[in-house]
């Protein structure tokens, strides 16, 4: 058994009858169960609490940790003496009451809020809402921090960017109007074809939407041939109409 608790043994016999024999053979065997708790489990910034400090704690009995000066917990940290040692239904730790998280700049157009009045810290757990107030930026991260109990932020502080879409490549058959190579967001560009005997095949507009990519492809023109046929059998004209 392990040095430092409590324990008992506990004997069982296996019974083997051979068929030819009346004879019985016994054989015993030996384990180990855990009686009681005497080496407390280690909990980092904390100490046992005077009201259930003891020497050695029987099964079921339980111990509190309290933090010590300068750190918390958000729940209470408890241990309950099982036959497999000290055990935890929830794993707490103790923290520094006193970090707190820096405070973001609000460069570049970002909007940020939830900041504290008058400057003050950040205590662990305070979330920020974040985003741009220029409409045609936007935000580049997490809309959402929370300050961490180490007194850092969970995720990178976002920021805002400009949206820019890539700048596009038209067919001089295309006549556009807006330019092309102008990226900015909610940039519209409208498409026509420049000879009356071609059609447009694809958009008559498309703009830079908010992620940055244009809503649609850019068009094409393609020529038509236009053919009458006339049917002798007092059918109806028909035109066909081809693409090429």
């Amino acid at each position: 058994c392990h040095s430092g608790r409590t324990y008992k043994f506990k004997y069982s016999f296996l019974q083997d009858i051979p068929v030819k024999y009346e004879n019985i053979v016994c054989v015993l065997f030996l384990s180990c169960y855990l009686l009681a708790c005497s080496q407390l489990p280690g909990v980092l910034n904390a100490h046992v609490s005077e009201q259930t400090r003891k020497d050695v704690y029987q099964l079921g009995e339980t111990i509190l940790f309290t933090c010590d000066t300068g750190f918390t917990s958000d729940l209470p940290i408890k241990y309950v003496c099982s036959s497999e040692g000290w055990v935890t239904l929830r794993q707490e730790s103790c923290y520094s009451s006193t970090a707190s998280c820096e405070h973001p700049s609000a460069h570049g157009g970002l909007r940020i809020t939830g900041l504290p009045e008058n400057n003050s810290p950040i205590p662990p757990g305070h979330v920020l809402l974040f985003g741009c107030d220029d409409p045609d930026k936007r935000l580049n991260g997490s809309s959402v921090l929370i300050c961490d109990r180490d007194g850092q932020w969970n995720k990178p502080v976002p920021s805002c960017e400009a949206v820019k879409c890539q700048s596009l490549t038209v067919s001089d058959k295309i006549l556009v109007t807006g330019d092309p190579e102008d990226g900015t967001y909610g940039n519209a560009l409208l498409f026509s074809c420049k000879s009356r005997s071609e059609i447009l095949k694809g958009p008559t507009e498309i703009y830079c939407d908010e992620s940055g990519k244009w809503s649609g492809e850019v068009p094409e023109c393609t020529g038509t041939v236009m053919l009458l046929l006339q049917r002798i059998e007092s059918s109806p004209q028909k035109i066909l109409t081809y693409l090429w």
